[in-house]
């Protein structure tokens, strides 16, 4: 559910979709360690440290609603 909406609050510009795919990310990401799944793990801390360069790129280039 939070791709979704994720998806769509990224698609109307709504800078707040960053902080969806963040706690996304990290809720996957402890989720797959406990589980251990290791490599899993390691592709959404990558998406994690993504989310947070893509938050500061958007608020530093104004491109959100």
């Amino acid at each position: 559910a939070s791709g979704v909406i994720g998806t769509v609050w990224l698609v109307r510009l709504y800078i707040e979709n960053w902080a969806v795919w963040l706690i996304s990310d990290i809720v996957s990401t402890i989720l797959c360690l406990v589980s251990g799944l290791y490599l899993m793990a390691l592709l959404y801390l990558v998406y994690t440290l993504m989310s947070i360069v893509g938050w500061r790129q958007w608020k530093k280039e104004g491109r959100y609603i």
